[in-house]
């Protein structure tokens, strides 16, 4: 028995596992929340957080009970090629902004984009799968009404009467501007020096917070925790620091401007619904 002994050595949990010892945490964290609301006779306001939180617990469930569900550390360790050049070339290509935005021109940077939130890890994936559905329902509003710009597209929809319809390109755009702005938010903070935790918080609480309803706000505050550091990010994005910053840069500059003109064209048609998710 001593000889088996000394020939065991502890492992040190895997990557895999983390979301496991996340999962033991949390979850006693959520019990004892409960607990304290329900003895202070709060127990709908305990409800609600119960739910919120069960929304960020199922990955984690999932990896504690198949130890096959990558966690967020892990993901982002898988990618180390150069994520911005490809991705600042399609931006590049939408010319100065300040005048139409060519269609299929923004269709195709976003779609060079939406990578991103894989190597931001899954925290974002949510953002992500939003970003991904507005670009399908606005290819397939150019399918059925081809447009040069999107400030045609969404005249047209408009003079028909179907910029309320639940897959209408306005509704879709204006879901998508509203996401990017958080993320190009929260990488301009990052280029400015703020840890990209502390930035994803700070720029969820500055646009996407104020369109979300209670539950889906708290969901979001609660996984944003999660959300990875610059060292993390910077390495997921490419081999080099220095340069994976700089290019981040470039695609602030890039995108930005065009962002603004959407808004404010969002604003002048009157398509810019107030509505919470």
């Amino acid at each position: 028995a001593t000889e088996l002994s000394a020939n065991k050595t502890p492992r040190a949990p895997d990557k895999q596992h983390t979301s496991f010892l996340s999962f033991v945490v949390r979850g006693s964290t959520l019990v004892g929340l409960v607990n304290d609301k329900i003895l202070r006779k709060e127990s709908l306001l305990a409800v609600i957080l119960v739910c919120s939180q069960l929304f960020l617990l199922v990955p984690n469930l999932a990896s504690a009970l198949l130890i096959s569900y990558p966690s967020a550390e892990t993901s982002l360790g898988k990618m180390s090629n150069d994520f911005f050049p490809a991705c600042n070339a399609k931006w590049a290509e939408l010319g100065p902004a300040g005048g139409d935005i060519s269609a299929t021109g923004y269709v195709a940077a976003v779609d060079a984009f939406l990578p991103m939130f894989d190597r931001m890890g899954s925290v974002f994936f949510p953002v992500k799968s939003d970003v991904g559905g507005n670009v399908k329902k606005l290819k397939d509003a150019l399918a059925a009404a081809p447009a040069d710009s999107l400030q045609a597209l969404l005249r047209n929809e408009k003079a028909a009467g179907k910029h309320k319809n639940k897959e209408a390109a306005a509704i879709a755009l204006l879901w998508l501007k509203r996401a990017l702005q958080f993320t190009f938010l929260l990488l301009e903070k990052v280029c400015g020096g703020m840890d990209a935790n502390k930035a994803a918080k700070e720029a969820y609480e500055e646009t996407l917070m104020a369109f979300h309803g209670f539950m889906v706000k708290k969901t979001f505050q609660m996984g944003l925790m999660a959300a990875p550091s610059t060292a993390t990010l910077l390495k997921a994005l490419g081999d080099d620091p220095k340069t994976v910053m700089d290019d981040m840069k470039k695609f602030v500059e890039y995108s930005g401007p065009q962002m603004a003109v959407i808004d404010a064209f969002l604003v002048s048609e009157g398509l810019d619904d107030k509505s919470k998710a």
